[in-house]
């Protein structure tokens, strides 16, 4: 992955992030992650990949960076970096946010127009939260499902997973992925219908 612009600028010396990157990890994480907050995604992914060169990043923040560049419209970096967010975390043993990064790999395959793929992140996903209490990782799941469905025209099955999704909202799956299954479900039963 190329270094971040800025980093090739001859008065780098001068921009900001140059002098963060002499802060701690921690701390430029934490700064990064208030500027996707504030939706300054170009910041973010600057601070982040100043970090990561500087010093790998744990699967958390791996994942931050992989918003950023998604945000910034650099999908073929947010897929690599989310691979290696997925490969840390199972490696950390941290599973709730490897699921959560197959779902946004998943996802992100479905943008590419890569089924398969994309299917295949989701299997991994649906076997990590097999016995599983339910989570937001569940409720992410079937929006997710419900989206490839629909992209592969079936709609019974799309109808059926944004349903799910939206039935289990409550405080523990996010309300952005209730809101995206209730758009994908009005618009797959409207589509259904005509």
């Amino acid at each position: 992955m190329q270094g971040p612009e800025w980093q090739n600028d001859p008065d780098a010396s001068d921009h900001p992030l140059t002098q963060a990157s002499d802060a701690p990890q921690a701390e430029l994480i934490d700064t990064a992650r208030s500027a996707l907050a504030r939706h300054e995604w170009r910041s973010a992914f600057e601070i982040l990949s100043a970090a990561d060169a500087k010093q790998p990043l744990p699967p958390s923040a791996l994942d931050l960076l992989a918003q950023a560049a998604w945000w910034t419209g650099q999908l073929p970096i947010a897929i690599e970096v989310r691979e290696r967010a997925f490969a840390a975390a199972l490696k950390a043993g941290d599973g709730e946010t490897a699921v959560i990064v197959a779902i946004n790999l998943a996802r992100d395959h479905i943008f590419r127009l890569k089924t398969s793929t994309a299917q295949a992140w989701l299997k991994r996903a649906e076997q990590m939260l097999e016995g599983v209490d339910e989570n937001p990782g569940h409720g992410w799941l079937a929006g997710v499902k419900a989206g490839v469905a629909a992209v592969m025209g079936n709609n019974e099955e799309s109808i059926a997973q944004a349903t799910r999704a939206i039935e289990m909202r409550s405080p523990t799956v996010p309300s952005s992925s209730s809101v995206i299954c209730r758009l994908g479900y009005d618009r797959t039963t409207w589509r259904f219908r005509t």
